[in-house]
């Protein structure tokens, strides 16, 4: 691994960024919230990543930022970058069948990434790459150019931001991890103050953040954040919840928070009363970002680990200590984009947690795919056409 000074994702894709909310950054572009007629979706909800409609949503953008610089443009092809087989196969798939376009998806899987030997390469019918090494986008590069790839003005190509564009999974992905749980953590100081027990928050963000929970906390870091409060708190133990949903199998979130609304009413702990009634009510709205205060934390500890070491700190710490851009994914992405494609990037992080509010801005905050981070892996520019 290498150092290749530092830069932004804006430095490859400008503002065409997407965030969780699904407005994108470029204003010349109207986001869901103003065009969500014109995208063909039923209401102004934001769907989530795995959904149909969210698919919809960005294929549209994706089409009126071809237009951006060449207005009679169209997309003929996707490509797509990401880190997941399932999250990022699936939305891929989604979102080629959304602009009815051919293409190929590339995976990342970082499983190989420090091991010696060949690396993992598996090819599916619906032309999803998985690959083991970030450094395989050069042959995946070649493999689809092979198979009928265009590469060029007719092509789109979508990189998911967390884990692939930064922060390599494999590689140092888990320092986005670190952030968003620092960001929680010091939410839980500032409501519990005193009354915070660290031990009893990390056993049962350990716990529930696994897969096995997803049916009861939706995959949703917002509604996990919740529950860590709510049993940080003492308003229920970690063993007391995990019985209600072995014993309930349909039990879930909504019921949970119906009950915790319950146990709060009296007014025993105003200050977390507060922040409940905040959230069941933005919950009962359909908002996918409920915990407000949680996600602004998890903006200020992500950006305040993005570019903060000095230049001449080592290649591991950076890795070990920093959210980093991903050189393979940063050369693909150029040599793509002076073959006349369009790239956006994607990303299922809340506006809350990649956006500064209008005070910080003012303090010279950005957002985060604005914000200066060290470029860190192998270069593979020699190796593309």
């Amino acid at each position: 691994m290498n150092l290749f000074g530092t830069a932004t994702l804006a430095d490859l894709a400008g503002d065409l960024v997407v965030y969780r909310n699904l407005n994108i950054q470029d204003k010349r572009i109207p986001g869901l919230r103003d065009a969500w007629m014109e995208m063909d979706l039923p209401s102004r909800r934001i769907p989530r990543k795995h959904e149909e409609n969210y698919a919809r949503a960005a294929a549209w953008l994706v089409m009126r930022a071809r237009k951006l610089d060449q207005p009679q443009g169209t997309v003929k092809e996707l490509l797509f970058l990401g880190d997941t087989a399932l999250a990022d196969g699936d939305a891929f798939r989604h979102l080629r069948r959304q602009g009815r376009w051919n293409g190929w998806a590339f995976v990342g899987s970082g499983a190989d990434e420090n091991r010696p030997g060949a690396s993992t390469w598996e090819q599916d019918k619906d032309n999803v790459i998985i690959a083991g090494r970030w450094q395989d986008l050069a042959r995946w590069v070649h493999t689809i150019l092979e198979q009928g790839a265009f590469c060029d003005e007719r092509t789109a190509l979508v990189i998911d931001m967390d884990k692939t564009a930064i922060g390599a999974r494999g590689r140092n992905s888990h320092v986005i991890d670190e952030a968003r749980l620092a960001g929680l953590r010091t939410t839980m100081i500032e409501m519990l103050g005193d009354k915070f027990n660290q031990i009893i928050f990390e056993e049962a963000y350990r716990e529930l953040n696994q897969p096995s929970h997803h049916r009861f906390t939706a995959d949703n870091q917002d509604y996990l954040a919740y529950v860590c409060l709510i049993i940080s708190a003492g308003v229920i133990s970690l063993r007391g919840l995990l019985e209600c949903i072995a014993d309930a199998p349909n039990y879930g979130f909504m019921q949970f928070v119906r009950w915790a609304d319950t146990r709060l009413a009296g007014g025993a702990q105003p200050e977390l009363a507060d922040m409940h009634f905040s959230f069941y009510k933005r919950l009962e709205a359909d908002d996918p970002t409920p915990f407000k205060t949680f996600r602004r934390r998890e903006y200020l500890a992500t950006a305040a680990r993005m570019g903060n070491l000095p230049d001449t700190t080592s290649v591991s710490d950076l890795l070990a200590r920093e959210i980093c851009l991903t050189r393979e994914v940063m050369e693909v992405g150029a040599w793509l984009k002076q073959r006349g494609a369009v790239v956006m990037v994607l990303s299922d992080k809340p506006d809350e947690a990649s956006l500064p509010t209008p005070e910080q801005a003012q303090e010279g905050y950005r957002p985060l795919h604005r914000v200066k981070a060290h470029v860190v892996g192998e270069t593979i520019a020699g190796q593309l056409p």
